[in-house]
């Protein structure tokens, strides 16, 4: 139908997010899907409001004054999924390892986890956020690992987070 599709990385900044919203703005795009860094940042609200194209939302929200569509994994299922699953096998302390609770992603996957919590109450979870890059995930992994009651199984929740744990 004669459209191109331009990607662009905002690396996890926030304020590139803005930039980069303001760039495809100037280039005039039929419509923006984004996965902003940050779900409230000033810049990046701003930068949104400012469009009068269709914009798709993944995984965030963002303030009512945003006019966009939404689309979001089912987190809260999975790690609930995931967390029966590792129980059937026979673990018994099972951590669960997400982004901060500033991200919508880590906080659907703590639902999912009290949901569990509360289904095998017998079982120890082990939750803990941390930053998304792998320094953290090895660090806080590591620290599990050697407080001598470490899990015996991880969920991760994000690829940056699982180089780390790896």
């Amino acid at each position: 139908h004669g459209y191109s599709l331009l990607v662009m990385n905002s690396e996890l900044q926030p304020d590139l997010d803005a930039h980069n919203i303001r760039v495809l703005q100037a280039r005039r795009v039929d419509a923006l899907m984004m996965c902003p860094v940050e779900e409230n940042h000033p810049e990046t609200v701003a930068a949104l409001r400012s469009l009068a194209i269709p914009l798709c939302i993944v995984e965030g929200d963002q303030p009512a004054a945003v006019d966009a569509s939404y689309v979001h994994s089912e987190h809260a299922q999975g790690v609930q999924k995931a967390m029966g699953h590792l129980v059937s096998l026979g673990h018994r302390r099972i951590a669960l390892l997400t982004g901060p609770s500033r991200y919508r992603s880590a906080r659907e996957r703590a639902k999912g986890l009290d949901r569990a919590s509360a289904e095998f109450p017998d079982v120890t979870f082990l939750h803990r956020n941390v930053e998304l890059n792998a320094d953290d995930g090895e660090r806080t992994f590591g620290d599990l690992l050697a407080s001598g009651e470490g899990p015996t199984a991880v969920v991760v929740g994000g690829a940056r987070l699982l180089v780390g744990v790896l």
